[in-house]
């Protein structure tokens, strides 16, 4: 009797330790993070020259991204919350990019894969013709959760200009498209879709 005594409360205890281990754990970089930690996200500052309907111009991308990855014990459903203390971040996870404005907060659901989930956050600054001016802190606050479970991190930019990536060489042309998705090669006098380095946008020629 005392033999199934102590081997239902060793049961018991085994229980309540399982029941008490996180069932998902955050990766930035490849590297296991915890609950509290503050990332210094990784930047890359880009440079490329382009030809735009007869003008040359300076297009630059500055880029911030922690490479974030949820994996859990078995597929669950969660849920990601941002709130960025300055403009540019977005989150395309669990589907299509949204952006989210200095000092709001954005909370997006979905999926968390035992194989594991990018949860794709990241910091982007565009300019053309002039000078990124690379915020000292443009910080944003993650809350990852399943169910009660929560891990709060804190991303903070690096400064990118240690490594700049200048693509040399002839300047690339952009590519224009009508509302009906067809190529144009002279476009004028119309709303046009234009597509630089993958990068598209509606734009209004004369």
């Amino acid at each position: 009797m005392k033999k199934i005594f102590t081997f239902c409360t060793a049961l018991m205890m085994l229980g309540v330790a399982s029941s008490q281990a996180q069932s998902f754990t955050v990766y930035s970089h490849g590297e296991q993070v915890t609950d509290g930690a503050t990332i210094n996200v990784k930047g890359e500052l880009k440079e490329e020259k382009f030809e735009d309907n007869g003008y040359s111009f300076i297009y630059r991308e500055c880029k911030w991204d922690p490479e974030l990855v949820v994996k859990s014990s078995e597929s669950v459903m969660g849920s990601v919350e941002i709130t960025p203390s300055g403009e540019g971040w977005s989150i395309c996870w669990p589907e299509q990019c949204k952006p989210v404005g200095a000092g709001k907060t954005r909370t997006e659901s979905g999926l968390f894969s035992a194989t594991g989930s990018e949860l794709q956050i990241h910091c982007e600054l565009v300019a053309y013709d002039e000078e990124i001016a690379v915020p000292e802190n443009n910080s944003a606050t993650i809350v990852i959760s399943v169910g009660d479970e929560k891990v709060t991190l804190t991303l903070v930019n690096d400064n990118p200009s240690a490594s700049v990536n200048k693509i040399e060489g002839s300047a690339k042309a952009a590519v224009y498209y009508n509302l009906q998705g067809q190529k144009v090669d002279n476009p004028k006098n119309g709303v046009f879709i234009r597509v630089i380095n993958g990068k598209s946008s509606k734009v209004m020629l004369k």
